[in-house]
């Protein structure tokens, strides 16, 4: 909690007059002045100060000794209603809060992220807990209509990686980033060749919002490769390269078929079976 500062007057005496006559006062009203700052000071101190203080230290008891409170607008009584955007801190004593990770009432202190995804009514809630049973662990979750299950990140003692520091990543293991601008939660699978230290392998996989899956490459003669994104089933994407059907006798079933524009007449040399020879004028 905020504490009040003192704005009394601490310039009593100097606004006094140099001589008797300047000054006006009588011998005991001249001698009261330099008692008049400190008075004011413990009245001030005693009324106001001390009684924020004393309330500081009795949040602090309450919460078995975490100092701070919650900047929440009043209290969460439930995860599952909490949805707005923001960075929040929260101290809890001896309660329970409905569908959060931990179920106990000890006393404990985390940080709450909520972020917007992509489309609307999708949402994701992390926690990180700063103290009590959980402390150090961390969880997240996506609501898409309704919230899914918690799910706890598996990052050990190396914490959630920035983007910029992916070309850093070489060791093998599974990591966790932030994507920016969006904030989206990654999975980072990192291997090494098993034939040489010198090759290395990063799938990063995105579950939120939506299934995103991309790999790339380093070879240390060269570095990093770009970033190639998997192509997935469920929503448009355009292809980085040419895409060539295979070739086979299977006419009557719909599929992809390699098409041929050509002013000349058809070559069948240059064909395969199923592909298809357009020539134009």
């Amino acid at each position: 909690m905020a504490m009040t500062p003192y704005s009394g007057d601490t310039s009593i005496i100097g606004k006094l007059g140099t001589t008797p006559q300047e000054r006006g006062l009588t011998t005991q009203q001249f001698k009261d002045k330099f008692d008049e700052g400190l008075k004011e000071f413990v009245t001030w101190f005693n009324s106001t100060h001390k009684t924020e203080f004393d309330a500081l230290l009795a949040e602090t008891t309450e919460h078995s000794g975490f100092a701070g409170k919650t900047i929440f607008a009043g209290e969460i009584s439930d995860f599952n209603t909490f949805n707005t955007p923001g960075a929040y801190e929260c101290v809890v004593a001896n309660t329970a809060i409905a569908n959060e990770p931990y179920t106990g009432t000890a006393p404990r202190r985390f940080i709450v992220y909520v972020r917007n995804g992509y489309t609307e009514g999708v949402v994701m809630q992390e926690i990180w807990y700063l103290e009590g049973p959980y402390a150090t662990r961390r969880f997240y979750r996506t609501k898409t209509g309704a919230y899914g299950p918690w799910c706890e990140l598996n990052i050990a003692d190396k914490g959630v990686i920035l983007e910029s520091d992916l070309d850093n990543i070489k060791a093998p293991g599974v990591y966790n980033f932030i994507s920016t601008p969006e904030g989206h939660l990654w999975n980072l699978i990192v291997t090494n060749s098993k034939y040489t230290s010198e090759s290395v392998t990063q799938m990063a996989i995105r579950t939120y919002s939506s299934l995103e899956v991309k790999v790339r490459s380093y070879y240390s003669a060269i570095g990093w490769t770009p970033w190639h994104t998997l192509m997935t089933t469920n929503k448009d994407q355009t292809m980085a390269a040419k895409l060539k059907a295979q070739n086979n006798t299977d006419y009557t079933t719909a599929q992809v078929r390699n098409i041929i524009l050509s002013p000349d007449e058809a070559n069948a040399e240059l064909m395969g079976e199923g592909d298809i020879w357009i020539k134009y004028e």
